[in-house]
């Protein structure tokens, strides 16, 4: 995942563990061309990301947020319940209750499902995290977020601003807002952080770290130590916060012993980058855990590596396979185990 200086935050599929690859449907042609690829993020201006919001035909436009069909329009899982709608426009001032409940994510009783992206805005040529500018970007990225159906970003660092929460809010789009993630910080920063936005009603849930099993919260704590960590910073949040669910993102599956460990975590992310097929995952996960989980970091990349150009129309293609099946395993209906999903990202960091 692409935060605290990570040099290259999206692998391609040749560097997945031989676990991953043999869960993933074999589409050779489409790995050789995305090995040692540059990137997959979605760009500044984000030309495909009219496809983030519609996985499954008929296909959209890949200009931002341009769907090329009424019944595109009036797919039930691209717009809220009319209740859901009614409640986020009448609660303004004042935290949204959030909870885990079976395998669903309820906000104020009712399911939703994440229609996310990675948000974490760097200028061209800047470094993440001296350059890292919420406030400078959120008006034009919450527009182009709002366009495409984007109901929900994930952060690498917390948002305590509230208001870029409210332009963010005036949008409609809720925040996974990471407080702790870099573990040369004390625990006790994530109070303070916390209580800055709690009761703003753009927070969804609070995230603790990223990929941390593989970059020891990106100190290289060995992973017991990482783990402990994570469990002190979640029971940390829940001490200042009643009212919203507590997720950390893993990179691909943890273990049932690493679940059983952080029995105190409400929702899990996966970091999953496996082709254009997340294979076997859904399936894994309803024998695995009761809990729902969601795709922390998911997508394709714009650049084809065989040829040396950018490909949008063949990445919009990617993310449009991958969305489709995080829409067909969604726990707003039955069975489904899965809440959602980010997207991988909406600028490039670099």
């Amino acid at each position: 995942g692409g935060s605290a200086g990570e040099a290259t935050p999206c692998r391609p599929a040749s560097d997945q563990s031989s676990a991953a690859m043999a869960d993933a449907t074999p589409v050779a042609a489409w790995r050789s061309r995305r090995a040692g690829a540059a990137g997959c993020a979605m760009g500044r201006h984000g030309h495909f990301i009219g496809n983030v919001a519609a996985a499954a035909p008929p296909r959209l436009s890949t200009r931002v947020g341009l769907r090329t069909s009424p019944e595109s329009r009036r797919a039930p899982w691209l717009v809220f319940s009319g209740v859901f709608a009614a409640l986020m426009f009448l609660q303004r001032a004042s935290a949204l209750p959030s909870e885990v409940r079976g395998r669903q994510l309820l906000v104020k009783g009712v399911p939703v499902h994440l229609k996310g992206v990675c948000w974490n805005p760097v200028r061209k040529g800047g470094t993440h995290p001296k350059d890292l500018d919420f406030r400078g970007f959120v008006a034009s990225d919450a527009e182009l977020m709002s366009r495409a159906g984007i109901n929900v970003i994930r952060t690498y660092e917390a948002i305590t601003d509230s208001e870029v929460l409210d332009v963010l809010w005036s949008k409609r789009i809720f925040v996974f807002n990471t407080v702790y993630d870099w573990g040369g910080e004390p625990i006790k920063v994530v109070a303070e952080r916390v209580n800055a936005v709690k009761n703003h009603p753009a927070i969804l849930a609070w995230v603790v770290g990223n990929e941390w099993n593989y970059n020891g919260l990106y100190v290289n704590l060995p992973f017991p130590q990482a783990l402990n960590r994570v469990r002190a910073v979640v029971d940390l949040i829940k001490q200042n916060d009643g009212t919203h669910p507590v997720a950390t993102v893993h990179g691909e599956t943890p273990s049932a012993e690493t679940l059983t460990q952080l029995s105190n975590v409400d929702i899990w992310g996966i970091n999953r980058y496996s082709g254009i097929s997340f294979g076997k995952l859904f399936e894994q996960w309803a024998k695995l855990s009761d809990l729902p989980f969601f795709l922390g970091e998911y997508g394709a990349d714009a650049y084809d590596a065989r040829r040396g150009v950018v490909d949008e129309e063949d990445q919009a293609s990617a993310v449009e396979a991958l969305t489709t099946q995080i829409v067909k395993a969604s726990s707003v209906h039955k069975p489904g185990v899965c809440v959602g999903g980010f997207l991988f990202e909406l600028a490039d960091e670099w």
